[in-house]
């Protein structure tokens, strides 16, 4: 490869690096934090709340992988791929909210009664902060394609930055739930940065391109739904022999 396709390669990996590197040390560090500050059994409680939790966070993760296969090869169809992408994933991710939400308690009733009363506030605070997540990491995925490479490790380090500075006050306060809460906190804050960002650094035109978009995402969503509906009230009508 010529020395520019090289330097591209490296730019690329390096600022990808010094990102993912940040999010590992956040995971990391938020564990030492209730560890060091509210102690092992609180711990035990928050690594449970988390684990579950982090399923629906694993869905921006798998959304912004299949946004970054698809956009590589079509990029004139980014904005499209991108607005179906968000649709799709708002839907699971909070559809998903809301059920672990009303189930908290039973799920953590499994884990035993000792993980009760304090794992479901934390649980569902945890469970909230996953649709803010899911938006950073499509971002991600984006800024990837368009070759904003320095904004990727912007936006990782600013989590880091958050969660390192604010969970200690506030695990000193609420125990394990501060970090809960810190979580939500810190991806909220940087998910409104980056929409903020995108309407201030677009054109009028392209905030209102980006917005009739996103509206026909979501029709096309509702379309998918009702066929699916459909199909299952024909198979339904046609297995009742009345």
């Amino acid at each position: 490869p010529s020395e520019s396709a090289v330097q591209t390669m490296l730019r690329f990996f390096g600022w990808d690096y010094a990102g993912t590197t940040a999010t590992m040390l956040c995971y990391g560090a938020a564990k030492l934090i209730v560890l060091n500050m509210a102690g092992p059994p609180d711990l035990a409680v928050y690594h449970l709340a988390w684990t579950v939790a982090y399923s629906l966070y694993l869905v921006g993760h798998g959304m912004s992988t299949s946004l970054l296969a698809e956009g590589a090869a079509d990029t004139a169809r980014l904005r499209v791929l991108t607005s179906d992408i968000l649709i799709h994933t708002f839907v699971v991710v909070i559809l998903g909210a809301v059920l672990l939400t009303v189930a908290a308690p039973l799920i953590m009733s499994m884990f035993g009664s000792a993980y009760v009363q304090e794992s479901i506030t934390m649980l569902r605070i945890l469970v909230l902060s996953s649709i803010p997540s899911c938006f950073i990491t499509i971002y991600l995925g984006v800024a990837r394609l368009r070759g904003h490479l320095s904004m990727v490790a912007i936006v990782q380090f600013s989590v880091l930055a958050l969660v390192v500075t604010i969970g200690p006050l506030l695990v000193q306060s609420f125990g394990a739930t501060g970090m809960a809460i810190t979580w939500l906190f810190a991806n909220g804050i940087v998910a409104i940065g980056i929409l903020s960002r995108i309407i201030l650094t677009n054109e009028p035109l392209q905030n209102r391109e980006w917005l009739t978009s996103l509206l026909a995402a979501w029709q096309r969503q509702i379309g998918k739904l009702r066929t699916a509906s459909n199909v299952r009230s024909a198979a339904d009508a046609q297995d009742d022999p009345a």
